[in-house]
């Protein structure tokens, strides 16, 4: 199933075949700097292996990004509690992708998903405080900050802040 971000652009389940794509992303310093933890180097044969030891987890949904047929990025939401309905949501464009209002839209189209098609109550993240362009993203799209908790990342070359931000069912309006 392919959930449609806009007409040229849409999000699936993440495939094998799309880690040629995504190890790179995962490589770039100027990802990695604005991603909450961190990243270890990873070579081709460490991340299938981390690819195949993933079975169909129920409460992970991972995406991989499309625009006219070009891989752009990933996105998800993981940590879903089926129980008291909620999840965490993150995504990460690749490079000349940025810019183009794409990270709002796949916010709106994965909160969609969350609530209209899982029933979730409630979809959080977590976004380092001097990522500007996320956090306006998000907030864009209806989330609000609920919290800042100081100096808990280390990024930078020292101790950051993390905000945490929350969309409610009954806050969502899916044409933010």
């Amino acid at each position: 199933m392919n959930i449609k971000v806009d007409e040229n652009a849409w999000l699936r389940s993440l495939e094998l075949n799309d880690l040629v794509q995504y190890r790179p992303l995962h490589h770039q310093p100027e990802l990695e700097e604005l991603l909450v933890g961190w990243n270890f180097p990873l070579n081709k044969a460490e991340q299938e292996k981390w690819y195949l030891s993933q079975p169909m987890k129920s409460n992970t949904q991972r995406f991989s990004f499309f625009v006219q047929d070009n891989w752009a990025g990933f996105a998800g939401l993981w940590g879903i509690d089926w129980k008291d309905r909620y999840a965490e949501i993150g995504l990460a464009l690749a490079p000349g992708n940025q810019g183009h209002g794409y990270g709002k839209k796949i916010i709106l189209a994965i909160s969609r998903f969350a609530f209209d098609t899982l029933n979730l109550n409630r979809i959080e993240t977590e976004i380092l405080g001097y990522n500007e362009a996320s956090n306006r993203a998000f907030q864009r799209c209806g989330y609000e900050l609920e919290g800042v908790q100081k100096k808990k990342v280390f990024k930078r070359g020292a101790y950051q802040d993390l905000n945490l931000l929350a969309i409610l069912r009954e806050n969502y309006a899916p044409d933010a």
